[in-house]
């Protein structure tokens, strides 16, 4: 579920809410003779009605497939006048009206528990998705920055695969590059006199 499968909700709403108000001319008075304007009102509401009613059963298809009590609130939906099942044709004003109605509160029922489990739904994703991103969090993906040399101020930046090679390589600064050149110069003159000892006694 989507925030987009909440506005789609939120659209059949408003739009069911903002139907025109034809009441008065389905149950109009006995003998009141339906102007151009009144047909024309009436025939835009119908097809205003029918294109909610087409698109709350596709997503209910959808998006709830399977859905048993949302395809029989659908279903349910009924504008005409009945008598138990069967449908009627009634100049009684009262039942008109009552038919009307009942089948406008069935269509904005049906599409406020949509909404409500829409968003029950988005919340639960929601919920889901932060709790992978702590535990993705916990995790160190970034990378090490250490100085190469105290003198030019260069850095090199490496993965973390490569942190510990890396480190092992820096180079070697003007101490241990002295140090190491008295050592070779210590252990060469070592040698020498060991060397120099060994040949005269065997001399």
């Amino acid at each position: 579920m989507t925030t987009r499968d909440l506005k789609i909700i939120d659209d059949l709403i408003t739009r069911t809410n903002n139907l025109p108000e034809i009441l008065h001319l389905r149950a109009a008075d006995d003998g009141y003779m339906l102007s151009e304007t009144d047909k024309i009102l009436l025939l835009d509401t119908y097809e205003k009605l029918d294109d909610i009613l087409k698109e709350v059963a596709a997503f209910i298809n959808v998006k709830f497939p399977g859905r048993q009590d949302h395809m029989y609130g659908w279903n349910k939906i009924d504008f005409d006048t009945k008598i138990g099942d069967f449908k009627i044709i009634t100049n009684d004003r009262e039942h008109i009206k009552r038919a009307w109605l009942n089948g406008l509160f069935d269509l904005k029922s049906l599409l406020k528990s949509l909404k409500n489990e829409v968003v029950l739904l988005l919340d639960n994703e929601e919920q889901i998705d932060k709790s992978d991103m702590n535990v993705r969090t916990n995790n160190f993906t970034g990378t090490i920055i250490y100085n190469e040399s105290k003198v030019t101020g260069k850095q090199i930046q490496s993965s973390p695969r490569q942190t510990e090679n890396s480190v092992t390589k820096l180079p070697k600064t003007t101490t241990q590059i002295f140090k190491d050149i008295l050592i070779g110069l210590f252990v060469t003159i070592i040698g020498g006199i060991i060397l120099w000892f060994i040949t005269t006694i065997l001399n």
